[in-house]
């Protein structure tokens, strides 16, 4: 099946091997791509990459907090291998 999910609804994206799962408000939709080539297209498009496992939709950063960031009231890890290029965002975008 075919699933219409508009960007900006996208709160963030999780990899599950080589699966990922786009996270919204009302649903989770799973499809069979690569989180590298996803990092890649929506980079430009206000998405970070913030761990191995996780995208996530710079729009809907709640909190920032030490290494974690709250996006819909969920905790999601800022893995040391990011944490620079996340740093630079922050510094890009106060």
């Amino acid at each position: 099946d075919l699933v219409k999910l508009y960007l900006k609804e996208i709160l963030y994206i999780k990899g599950q091997k080589d699966y990922v799962m786009f996270i919204s408000r009302e649903r989770k939709i799973m499809s069979l791509m690569n989180m590298r080539d996803l990092e890649v297209d929506l980079s430009a498009k206000g998405f970070l990459r913030i761990h191995q496992s996780f995208i996530v939709n710079t729009k809907h950063i709640e909190v920032i907090a030490n290494d974690k960031i709250k996006v819909n009231n969920e905790y999601l890890p800022v893995s040391q291998t990011y944490k620079l290029s996340f740093k630079e965002f922050l510094l890009k975008h106060q």
